[in-house]
């Protein structure tokens, strides 16, 4: 069995619409495989201008902020990572950037030497740590970080380490980490109506908390877009007073490929994943657009594991320990083929 899960599952169809109707599987794959081809065009893209940020004579920069609102569209963001950068940052709208963490000093950012170090965004603890709030449309790459310390607001922007409010951007995030943020909804990522995709490769989610819906992420009522996830960790989140504890979907789309989704908890529902009225895809080992195009890999299985929802305290025992599905179409398949 390629797609593993340990705890329970609980699916419900409601008697208002059929969970097969609800969304169309050729659609959703084509989405799939338009979001691979729109993120290796943005790869491809040679950046307008180079941007330094750190502590040391040779940056141009020392405030993360200050160098995105300096930054014309087509800039690269290069982050020292010699030292923590303590602040919490908003993305200018009708602006495409990049930033990109991972670098020993500015000198060797300015050369792109990278390091396998990740850059720390360590938040003020008020607010998100990243908020995106455009409507116009945006293409945002963020790699090499570690983004921690967020605390999530009533103000729409109720995610810990990220939240996007009414957004129409394409997001990539890469080699990221998202840990030990406390948000209403979202304690990692919250992300909220709008048009947005969400583009996670080798991101690990772990050790946040919401009050409500989606301990690691919350995605809801969005128009268009979705959520994929290619490898990675969702671990140790929890959804305080609600559903998700890892995840939570309503009304937007999610493929999770090759992630392993472990020791979540749930106050209800869900201590895994929490989907309801969406659609959603399991993919373990490789999901292939086609014969050049693959995402996963050949050793890992999309893995649930001791994800649990109850709170003995309370005397509560929740349902879908693993999964908790409500008129939700899911696909779950031991390989994936968009063609």
């Amino acid at each position: 069995m390629k797609i593993i899960t340990t705890s329970l599952l609980a699916v419900f169809s409601l008697s208002n619409g059929s969970a097969t109707s609800l969304y169309d599987s050729d659609i959703n794959n084509r989405f799939i495989n338009q979001s691979i081809d729109k993120l290796e065009s943005q790869q491809r893209i040679q950046p307008r201008n180079i941007i330094t940020v750190g502590f040391d004579g040779d940056c141009s920069h020392s405030s993360i902020q200050t160098a995105m609102d300096d930054a014309i569209s087509g800039t690269q963001i290069r982050l020292s990572s010699a030292a923590e950068f303590t602040e919490d940052v908003i993305f200018p709208v009708k602006k495409n950037l990049t930033l990109k963490g991972g670098y020993d000093n500015c000198s060797k950012a300015a050369l792109d030497q990278a390091n396998s170090n990740k850059s720390i965004i360590n938040g003020t603890g008020n607010q998100s740590v990243i908020r995106i709030q455009t409507s116009s449309p945006q293409s945002l790459i963020l790699e090499n970080l570690h983004i921690k310390n967020g605390s999530g607001q009533a103000n729409g922007y109720q995610g810990g380490g990220i939240s996007a409010f009414n957004a129409n951007a394409f997001v990539s995030l890469k080699n990221i980490d998202i840990t030990d943020n406390n948000g209403l909804r979202g304690g990692g990522i919250y992300i909220f109506e709008g048009n947005p995709t969400f583009f996670l490769d080798d991101v690990n989610i772990e050790y946040n908390n919401a009050l409500y819906d989606g301990g690691g992420i919350h995605c809801s009522k969005l128009k268009s877009g979705g959520l994929i996830m290619n490898l990675g960790r969702i671990n140790e989140n929890q959804s305080i007073n609600s559903s998700g504890g890892g995840a939570f979907h309503n009304e937007c789309f999610s493929a999770y490929i090759s992630t392993s989704i472990l020791l979540n908890t749930a106050h209800t529902h869900g201590g895994g994943l929490a989907l309801i009225d969406t659609d959603s895809r399991l993919y373990g080992f490789l999901y292939c657009a086609n014969a050049a195009k693959c995402l996963g890999n050949k050793s890992n299985p999309v893995l649930l594991d001791r994800n649990s929802a109850n709170d003995f305290d309370q005397g509560i025992m929740g349902m879908g320990g693993g999964i908790y599905s409500v008129n939700t179409n899911i696909i779950a398949s031991s390989t994936g083929s968009g063609s």
